[in-house]
């Protein structure tokens, strides 16, 4: 079995909601917003490769192209490089994800990110403790022993006013691996839970009910005790086999 950052991230926001979501296996809608975002990511990851010469007059390509002017294709860039291939080394179990843009030339971790405003963007400190870059650092780091800081960036592209904006910060392999330390402390608790009998026996975080436009899994929420996990054998998280 495997975590990912999204995941992680979720589990520290409220355990209960990952347990409806990993191991009991309920379904989440999908909505427009994420639809748009994962248009836009295509569509950045085709002109990366070179697969793409403009951006097509579609909204989801008049968002990307806003960015356009901050990727330097002159750079040595891996696009959507998988973890499987950066595996982290000290992993309590899997942890599964795909960088967007790993910029070799400049030690660089790139996200892209779709946002309506300005507003939700990411400062360079709240950049430095974010749980994705976070895993992403680590298994760069891990896999370039040689190499003692990187740089942590996300390219906002706006969906609703229209901007693009670049949050960057350098961070070092010592903060890197303090970071870490934390996450790998979570992913052990996200082990221990996912064998909890049912949702009513995880922990609930009723603070972030209304987060995020608020909790898809919150009519279940009231009788939590009801939903067992599905496929156990499946959604157990099972240590990393060395």
């Amino acid at each position: 079995m495997h975590v990912s950052a999204s995941q992680i991230t979720t589990f520290l926001d409220c355990p209960r909601k990952w347990f409806f979501d990993k191991i009991v296996g309920l379904e989440r809608k999908t909505n427009e917003s994420a639809e748009l975002g994962s248009a836009v990511h295509e569509l950045l990851e085709k002109y990366i490769r070179g697969e793409l010469e403009e951006m097509p007059d579609t909204q989801a390509g008049r968002v990307a192209k806003q960015g356009l002017h901050r990727i330097d294709l002159k750079r040595e860039l891996a696009v959507e490089l998988s973890l499987e291939d950066l595996p982290i080394k000290d992993s309590p179990c899997e942890v599964k994800g795909f960088i967007d843009v790993l910029d070799y030339t400049n030690g660089e971790i790139i996200d892209h990110k779709t946002t309506k405003s300005r507003r939700w963007t990411k400062t360079p400190s709240e950049l430095a403790v974010n749980t994705q870059m976070i895993i992403y650092a680590k298994a760069y780091l891990d896999n370039n022993p040689n190499v003692n800081k990187v740089t942590l960036t996300h390219l906002y592209y706006g969906t609703k006013d229209e901007f693009s904006e670049k949050v960057s910060i350098e961070v070092s392999r010592a903060h890197v691996i303090n970071q870490w330390n934390y996450l790998k402390k979570i992913i052990n608790e996200m082990m221990q839970a996912s064998s909890l009998p049912n949702a009513g026996a995880c922990t609930a975080s009723h603070e972030t009910c209304d987060k995020y436009g608020g909790c898809p899994f919150r009519t279940q929420c009231t009788h939590a005790k009801d939903y067992k996990p599905q496929q156990r054998k499946k959604n157990k998280l099972m240590p990393k086999q060395e």
